[in-house]
């Protein structure tokens, strides 16, 4: 037996090389996500679950957006999505329902398509609010009867000029 050499198995090297790989990976992953997990998992742990996500999903800016929007309109308000903006964060029902809940969104649908400020002061009211593209012609009738407010991101929310009306 002396003088023998011993090789190593081939499942054994298999093995080994597969754990060397995976421990590999595990690390560059980790490496990876430790930036995303001070930027924005730390940083945001103070936030309630609906802010992070905001921030999670599409950054700083839409958080803003949201932010706005929850003050804004009062939570037993009816939200209508001009589909305007081009942005599915803006313009989606069930992705906007998320973030404005238990406010109610609804796409704005007017019968016989009107043009979009006649659709907007028809459906107008007390607790009824409406995200639109500010590039978006908002004519003098609906300036001179709703509160327009800046969000961000190229969209405005109109909105009653006085929740107590």
């Amino acid at each position: 037996m002396i003088g023998q050499s011993r090789s190593i198995p081939p499942k054994t090297f298999i093995k080994a090389a597969i754990t060397a790989i995976a421990l590999l990976q595990a690390i560059r992953v980790g490496l990876s996500a430790y930036p995303l997990l001070v930027n924005k998992v730390w940083v945001n742990r103070h936030m309630d679950a609906v802010s992070r996500s905001a921030d999670a999903s599409y950054g700083r800016q839409y958080l803003s957006a949201i932010q706005v929007l929850r003050q804004e309109i009062p939570p037993d308000a009816k939200v209508f999505l001009a589909g305007t903006t081009g942005l599915p964060q803006y313009d989606a029902r069930d992705f906007m329902q998320y973030f404005l809940f238990p406010r109610e969104v609804e796409v704005l649908d007017c019968p016989g398509d009107p043009p979009l400020g006649e659709c907007i002061l028809s459906l107008a009211g007390t607790r009824v609010y409406f995200i639109v593209d500010k590039s978006r012609e908002i004519d003098s009738r609906i300036r001179g009867q709703m509160r327009v407010t800046s969000i961000g991101a190229n969209s405005d929310l109109l909105g009653p000029l006085s929740s107590l009306d």
